[in-house]
């Protein structure tokens, strides 16, 4: 609101954040076009086409909130890490400094504030928004803002570098996926290689036990009939168990392939959505150059037509005198 020179945008006595949703405002200062964004920020960018020359962190002094201090932090996951060569700290409620500079309020080296404006650049500025007739400390801060754009080569944080960082992220996200799903299959194969050999060792087992309780029958043929039952028991005992292992196995590895089937397809899901997500807003921001281009293109030959009108005019003007003078 001191920046524009009006009360555009909504401010409250608050220990939270109190904007929900993109807002743009447009004002001239000392001949130039000034453009301020509030929050939404992921929704931002489109709307400065072709993008910002700045991002302004707002902290008011004497409330500096862990939400604040993770700033940088949010900052980077959402733009990438090269946002920070386009952002500024600007402090709100300058008047609570009294008498101190605003380096006496800063703190000790690393401290969070100090951490977070070194993360900045050493870029800060201070406001006094009970003085907002004040408009020098405004064109300080946008000579300041020019010198951060003249120190970054005259650039500023472009479409093209948010989608590529989009993208990135997105790209990352299915590199984690493509590692999981092969560790999946890696475990499946080493499932599948631990059941064949639980497997032979079974049948290797179940051979030797055969042929161990085989002998052992025909020793014990001549033991009572009560000993002979007693052995049968124990032997079908012995198959039960197989079977029940067999079976086991079997489910477990039917699971495995249940799993890897369903991270495929999410997978596959994913990527194909971000497909779409990426050709929309491509589309979208093309879209709206085009037309911002032709309300450039109709301006432009709206000033051109009032310009030629002007000029003739004037000289319509610098002729008849002497003719009207004369008649009159």
């Amino acid at each position: 609101n001191t920046i524009v020179g009006r009360n555009a945008f909504k401010a409250e006595e608050s220990f939270q954040s109190v904007t929900s949703e993109t807002q743009r405002e447009t004002v001239e200062i000392n001949g130039r076009q000034i453009t301020k964004k509030t929050k939404e920020i992921t929704n931002c960018i489109s709307m400065v086409l072709p993008g910002p020359h700045v991002f302004l962190l707002l902290i008011p002094l004497g409330r500096f909130t862990p939400e604040e201090a993770k700033s940088v932090k949010i900052i980077q996951e959402t733009f990438g890490e090269n946002s920070l060569m386009y952002t500024m700290v600007l402090f709100t409620r300058g008047d609570g400094l009294k008498n101190k500079t605003i380096e006496q309020c800063l703190g000790n080296p690393g401290s969070p504030l100090m951490n977070l404006i070194e993360a900045c650049g050493k870029r800060y500025h201070v406001f006094n928004n009970n003085q907002t007739e004040d408009r020098t400390q405004v064109s300080d801060l946008l000579e300041k803002i020019d010198a951060m754009v003249k120190a970054n080569g005259e650039s500023f944080y472009s479409c093209k570098i948010f989608r590529q960082m989009e993208r990135e992220k997105q790209e990352q996200q299915m590199k984690f996926l493509m590692e999981r799903v092969e560790k999946l299959e890696e475990e499946k194969e080493t499932m599948k290689m631990m059941t064949e050999e639980a497997k032979q060792n079974q049948d290797k087992e179940r051979k030797r036990r055969e042929d161990e309780d085989k002998k052992r029958w025909e020793r014990e043929k001549q033991i009572s009939e009560e000993q002979y039952q007693r052995l049968k028991s124990e032997m079908e005992e012995v198959i039960r168990e197989k079977i029940r292992i067999e079976r086991e196995r079997r489910e477990q590895l039917e699971e495995f392939e249940k799993i890897l089937k369903e991270e495929r397809n999410m997978r596959e899901d994913q990527q194909k959505t971000f497909e779409e997500k990426l050709q929309l807003l491509e589309e979208h921001h093309e879209g709206k150059l085009k037309r911002r281009q032709l309300e450039m293109k109709e301006e432009w030959e709206q000033e051109k037509k009032e310009k030629i009108c002007t000029e003739t005019k004037e000289t319509l003007k610098n002729i008849n005198p002497p003719y009207f003078s004369m008649r009159k």
